[in-house]
């Protein structure tokens, strides 16, 4: 999953998206209009993922298991959560805030 030639990237990183049973390797894109999570092809789930800026309520920082201060968690208006864990997540959520104006 790329972004479309209408998007802007604003911030590109190496990631763990949060899946039922694993963390994914893979990245998190974040532009104008989406955050676009896509991990690699040799993952038990690599289906990518993409959350529209629009429908983020909330991002924030999470430590991972209580420690690792490197996760980012979004809220959706919907009420769903998408996790994910990268370096330099201050970075993706200044991006996301960005996008969302």
């Amino acid at each position: 999953m790329n972004p479309e030639p209408d998007e802007t990237v604003l911030v590109e990183k190496a990631a763990n998206v949060r899946r039922k049973f694993e963390y994914a390797g893979g990245k998190v894109t974040v532009t104008n209009r989406r955050v676009l999570l896509v991990p690699h092809a040799i993952n038990l789930d690599s289906r990518p993922a993409a959350v529209l800026i629009s429908e983020i309520t909330l991002v924030e920082p999470f430590a991972q298991f209580g420690i690792f201060p490197t996760g980012v968690r979004l809220t959706m208006r919907d009420g769903s959560q998408q996790h994910f864990i990268c370096w330099g997540r201050q970075q993706v959520i200044d991006a996301i805030t960005q996008a969302k104006g």
